[in-house]
């Protein structure tokens, strides 16, 4: 080792062979004793700033142990290992995890084992009973909190021993595991769900490989009652699906399929192919699951029934088309508005357009719409109408309404109030009706009214009128009340009491009190005795019309009294009914009926209202053949019957007759009849109508009040109104003009071609229609539906309601009919029918027993599963069976096992639980079949129930508890195998560099025979005059001492991330670049760097060395090379290295030779790659072996530290020359004078 004094001595020669003084100017020995004196203040200074260095290094390295610590998720502890175990340590974040301070821990020796719950302490104990063998342990148990609650933790526990082997301390982590714990049983009992969801799932769950061969992986096992097929048809069949795919949808689905791997997710609906032969639809979700690289892994997808909604849709479907058809074809316009707030519009029908002119966007984009279109005449007068909308919840007003075109049409308004089940107004709907031809109609009145006087003056019936406010005043009575009654016109006119005096005592006061529903319904029919002029009582029919004005308001009441003495004799017994039937009677509209047109001319169909109307259940028209002619009035039948004969050949018939009703009475009804035939022509149905007449024919001399409903109703019909002549040329008389918004076609159209209707009639429905319309002039009526040609090209389907007006010799005079819109009701009653049917088959193919009880517990309805298994093998029981009766029946058979012994006791407590119902329970029966019986109560104090066979599922939990057990002993076993495995990999890491270690445990790297080629960083470092310093020692000194040196030089090379390849006795071979690499220059660098301090800290081992006793202490030379080398594992399979090879390796070990002790020598290229942070001298190039040319090689002098203002340093190279000026150390003026002195030497 060279002392201060020899570098002083070798500098002080080095400089004046640099100054080129004469030996004579020159004094050596004074200036060698000034180098040695800076060179030693310079080395104290250095080791007391490496001191102060490690010193604040420790400091750091304390203070971010402490926050490591503090910040943990776990609490770190140690104790002793023996004697009192009493503790030694434990982290402050024991407060913020526990609760506890740490001084709780510190000085109570049971502070663990009071705090482990008691249900555990066994357990754990004899867990770390096997610690001692182990040296690692880890076991979770419950632990005390500060606050007196329980967590989990998971205490992991490692032994520290001596060097002799000697248990010397317990070092551990508790690290709260609640959370997790909680996960674990929520996964356990979801576990627990998934398994009893799949068995019970109305979806089949399936999974298939998303790669490769596409086999699939799984199959939910209720494929067999879904499909009929066991689930290994599908896992052991990789075209198991592909089979079953309907031939017709393959294609397509296929091609859909690539969706699912650009979207991750895909749904199809297509056929599939069951067990039994049979094709379902099925809704196909699938979803894709990808690995942690992204990349497809698996599909799991499910297949859900959905036949009955494609059903349901297809239904639903053509009801929607046929609806649109309907509003599209209405003669009346639908529309909808808010009924609060801004009253915004909401809807209106397409046929707008057609009616009115106007786009639906029109309407529905502007809140104006209606009202900026009312003529302003009748703007003021219809706002003031509509409170009574609110208040009554209707309201039918009439007004002019502009068009698209700007002419003005009269409509009828009929608006309706809809509220919510609160009371509260939701929206407003309506039509409008063009009753502009009904208008038109008004000005023909005039000349009906003198023909109305010249009848009322022959009527049976006394027509009489009074004022509908103020005094009631009479103001008209016909002159017939002289033949009728006896008394003058004047009598009744003049006498404003005339009425109350001449109504018998006994009927006053009930027909006062029924006069209150002529101002509620407008019209009032009553009948009571009357006092004739010769002192003797009638009976009359006494029927009234209230007439309002344009405001609503009551303006006069019209009557008839008619003569019906004789009838209420032959009626008293019925009066009541009568009464009843009336009042039907006079609310109802026309009864529709069809029967069919060959063999045994059997009722096919009937109108709900016929018990309305005529009082008779709709089954005793359909199961009667001879209801209809057995209930014409006897004098009638020979002519009706008749005039049927002519059905057949003219196609329709409309006629007038008597008909008893169910009570024994005869009413009047109209009769219109219209065949429909096959596209042949052959007769198939005939569909009639029966509606009530007996008023007109009763109330005949009624004229002007009829004619004043029948333009009314015009005006709100949602129908278009016709009519033609009923002989000769059948020529068009009139229609409404609503037959343009309706049919899009002109009234001129059907009034100048006589051919019109004979055009429009669709061709299929032609020869039909024409062969039932004989019916017409056979029965004076005639109703039947059929298509009908718009203008714009397409169909509509039309009720065509038909009436014959005959003259008073009987003749046929004028036919007047409608033609209606009926496509949403037909496609409505239809759908309806089918909704039915796909209830009952809904509940019927529930794979649960379901059945429904009433408020009286009796079973309403159930199906098949439910019956099997509540008997099993004996059928489903009859709706209408008491719930207990069931029950009692099942015990008696002996079907519930847990009944057996007490039976009375079981049916009371299972009687309880169904009409209680709460939580879902599970009854075992005889054949060891399990029940899962789920009940509620319906709203109307019913009780549904779902019945399920959880036999399968009861195996399988014991079958996942036995799994289970399993499990957990082969846990058990992997954890004591990698217990065993981290003792042995901790063993193991001691023979490996850490880099190595971490990669081949890890996984990054294999343990095979490999290697690649990488530009490296070596060093090599070797103890100077090694063997002439450890002669003197002996073996267990030298032992020490080298283990001492390899230690530190060690810890300082993981420390700069070096990896260590072998230690040759007292020299060390590492390197930088692999396995982990930060950059050639950075590795470099970090290498340089490392030996700087490896040189630092021999120093401070020398002197530490020096003063235990030892002469010579260990002296370090160390060289540094960069190139390209071959690193990886060298060897057999059996037993390999890992190491590098290559010219680098061999010029660091020259370059190590040739330092100096104490030096570090790099090579050419380490140093141009850190001479920006590294000072470096180059030295004399070396004749290295194994190196044909010289080897330049330069001696590390000082690193620059991070803090050094590198504007200070001034450095410049080139061939032969090096300047490098310090001036933090050397002062500016004294550099200039150097520099000058070399220039003017230079010069020389």
């Amino acid at each position: 080792m060279t002392t201060l004094r020899e570098h002083a001595r070798n500098a002080t020669v080095a400089l004046h062979q640099a100054l080129q003084l004469e030996a004579a100017a020159f004094d050596e020995e004074r200036t060698a004793a000034i180098i040695e004196k800076v060179l030693r203040c310079a080395s104290r200074s250095r080791e007391s700033k490496s001191r102060q260095q490690l010193e604040e290094v420790e400091a750091t390295a304390r203070a971010r142990l402490t926050r490591l610590l503090s910040s943990s998720p776990a609490v770190i502890y140690s104790f002793k290992a023996s004697g009192d175990f009493a503790p030694l340590f434990v982290s402050d974040n024991i407060e913020r995890v526990f609760g506890y301070v740490p001084a709780d821990y510190l000085k109570d020796p049971a502070f663990w084992r009071d705090r482990v719950h008691p249900d555990d302490l066994v357990k754990v104990e004899e867990a770390i009973s096997r610690f001692f063998q182990n040296g690692v342990h880890a076991v979770e148990y419950r632990f005390r909190r500060k606050d007196g609650s329980y967590c989990w933790v998971n205490d992991e526990q490692h032994l520290i021993r001596s060097a002799t082997g000697k248990p010397l301390e317990i070092v551990g982590s508790w690290s709260d595991i609640s959370d997790r714990k909680a996960a674990e049983e929520a996964r356990a009992a979801a576990h627990a769900r998934l398994v009893e969801l799949l068995a019970s799932s109305p979806a089949v769950i399936y999974s298939y490989k998303a790669t490769g061969d596409f086999a699939p992986t799984f199959i939910s096992d209720n494929i067999r009652d879904l499909f009929g097929y066991e689930t290994q048809d599908y896992l052991k069949d990789p075209d198991f699906w592909r089979r079953r795919v309907h031939p017709d949808d393959l294609a397509e689905v296929e091609a859909q399929s690539l969706q699912l791997f650009k979207n991750g997710r895909h749904t199809v609906e297509y056929r599939f192919l069951k067990k039994d032969g049979a094709y379902c639809w099925v809704a196909d979700e699938q979803r894709l699951i990808r690995d942690r690289a992204g990349q497809p892994a698996e599909v799991v997808g499910s297949w859900s029934d959905i036949t009955q909604r494609k059903a349901a849709e297809a239904a639903a479907g053509a009801a929607h088309d046929r609806l649109e058809r309907l509003l599209t074809h209405s003669p009346a316009v639908i529309y909808s508005f808010r009924a609060t707030g801004d009253y915004a519009p909401t809807f209106i029908s397409r046929n707008l357009k057609d009616l009115l002119g106007y786009e639906r966007e029109e309407y529905l984009e502007s809140p104006e719409f209606w009202l900026s279109r009312v003529h302003p005449d009748d703007s003021q007068r219809i706002l003031g109408e509509y409170d009574r909308l609110f208040a009554e919840g209707h309201l039918s007003i009439e007004y002019r309404f502009r068009k698209k075109d700007g002419t003005y049409c009269w409509i009828a308004d009929e608006l309706h109030l809809l509220r919510s089940a609160a009371g509260d107004p939701l929206e407003v709907v309506g039509s409008w009706n063009d009753v502009t031809a009904r208008k038109d109609i008004g000005e023909a009145l005039v000349a009906a009214q003198d023909r109305i006087g010249r009848l009322l003056s022959s009527a049976p019936s006394v027509i009489y009128s009074y004022r509908a406010t103020g005094d009631f005043a009479p103001t008209f009575v016909s002159q017939n009340i002289r033949e009728w009654l006896g008394y003058e016109p004047q009598e009744y006119l003049e006498n404003a009491d005339f009425w109350r005096s001449c109504v018998h005592p006994d009927d006053l006061a009930e027909v006062e009190a029924q006069a209150v529903r002529l101002f509620k319904d407008d019209w009032h029919t009553v009948e009571y005795r009357f006092l004739k002029k010769d002192g003797s009582y009638r009976w009359v029919n006494d029927a009234q019309r209230l007439i309002r004005d344009e405001e609503g308001q009551p303006v006069e009441v019209v009557g008839s009294w008619s003569d019906i003495t004789e009838r209420k004799r032959a009626e008293e017994a019925a009066m009541v009914a009568r009464e009843r039937i009336e009042h039907l009677l006079s609310s109802s509209p026309a009864v529709i009926y069809s029967f069919k047109a060959t063999g045994d001319y059997d009722p096919s169909f009937i109108s709900q209202n016929v018990k309305d109307l005529l009082g008779y259940e709709r089954e005793e028209y359909l199961n009667g053949h001879d209801f209809w002619q057995s209930r014409i009035h006897p004098d009638d039948a020979p002519r009706i019957l008749k005039a049927y004969s002519s059905l057949f050949e003219k196609g329709r018939l409309g006629n007038e007759y008597k008909f008893r009703k169910k009570d024994g009475s005869y009413c009047w009804v109209s009769d219109e009849l219209q065949v429909i035939r096959t596209a042949a022509g052959d007769p198939i149905e005939v569909v009639g109508a029966w509606s009530d007449i007996t008023r007109r024919k009763q109330l005949s001399d009624a004229l002007v009040a009829a004619q004043e409903r029948l333009v009314h109703l015009l005006s709100c019909a949602p129908a278009v109104i016709y009519s033609f002549k009923a002989k000769g040329d059948f020529a068009p008389t009139f229609i409404s003009e609503n037959v343009r918004d309706w049919l899009g076609y002109e009234p001129q159209e059907y009034l100048e071609n006589p051919n019109f209707w004979w055009r429009c009639v669709h061709p299929d429905d032609r020869g039909r229609v024409e062969a039932q319309s004989v019916e017409l002039f056979e029965t004076g009526r005639h109703t039947i539906e059929y298509r009908f040609l718009k203008k714009d090209g397409t169909y509509c389907w039309v009720i065509d309601e038909q009436h014959l007006i005959r003259n008073r010799d009987g003749e046929p005079v004028e036919v007047v009919g409608s033609w209606s819109d009926v496509t949403a009701p037909k496609e409505a009653e239809i759908a309806f029918r089918r909704s039915e049917q796909r209830l009952s088959d809904a509940i019927e193919s529930i794979s649960e027993g379901f059945s429904l009880y009433d408020a009286q517990d009796r079973l309403v309805i159930c199906n098949g599963v439910y019956g099997e298994l509540l008997y099993p093998g004996l059928g489903s029981p009859r709706p209408g069976t008491p719930y207990e009766t069931l029950i009692r029946n099942a015990v008696k058979q002996g079907l519930v096992t847990e009944a057996k012994g007490c039976e009375e006791q079981w049916i009371a407590e299972r009687l309880a639980r169904h009409r209680n119902p709460g939580e879902i329970h599970v009854q075992r029966r005889a054949d060891g079949s399990w029940i899962q019986v789920s009940e509620r109560k319906t709203t109307e104090g019913g009780t549904v129930a779902i019945y399920a066979n959880i036999t399968e599922i009861k195996r399988a939990e014991e079958e996942l508890r036995e799994a289970n057990r399993k499990a957990a002993l082969a846990n058990q076993l992997v954890s004591e195998q990698k217990r065993e495995l981290e003792v042995l990999s901790t063993k193991l890491s001691k023979y490996l560099s850490p880099q190595v270690y971490s990669s081949i445990f890890s996984g990054k790297r294999s343990v095979e025979i490999a290697s690649t080629r990488k530009k490296l960083t070596v060093f090599f470092s070797d103890i100077a005059e090694f063997t002439a310093t450890t002669d003197r020692l002996e073996s267990e000194e030298l032992t020490a001492l080298l283990n001492h040196y390899l230690t530190e030089m060690s810890r300082i090379a993981l420390e700069h991330g070096a990896t260590i390849d072998k230690y040759i006795g007292d020299a060390i071979v590492a390197f930088f670049g692999d396995p982990d690499t930060k950059g050639t220059k950075v590795d470099a660098l970090a290498c340089v760097k490392m030996a700087v301090a490896m040189q630092r800290q021999m120093r401070a081992l020398q002197s530490e060395w020096r003063d235990a006793g030892l002469e010579k202490p260990f002296r370090l030379r160390i060289g540094i090379s960069t190139g390209f080398c071959t690193v990886g594992n060298f060897g057999s399979e059996d037993r390999m290295d890992y190491t590098i090879i290559g010219s680098p390796v061999n010029l660091a070990s020259r370059l190590q030779s040739h330092a100096g002790p104490g030096g570090v020598l790099l090579s050419h290229e380490t140093y141009s790659l850190v001479k920006d942070a590294i000072l470096a001298e180059e030295q004399p190039p070396v004749r290295a072996k194994g190196f044909a040319d010289l080897v330049r090689n330069y001696k590390v002098v000082d690193q620059f530290d991070g803090s050094i203002d590198q504007t200070r340093i001034l450095r410049q190279e080139e061939p032969g020359m090096r300047i490098f000026l310090d001036l933090q150390k050397l002062d500016k003026a004294s550099a200039v004078r150097t520099l000058k002195s070399m220039l003017s030497r230079l010069g020389q």
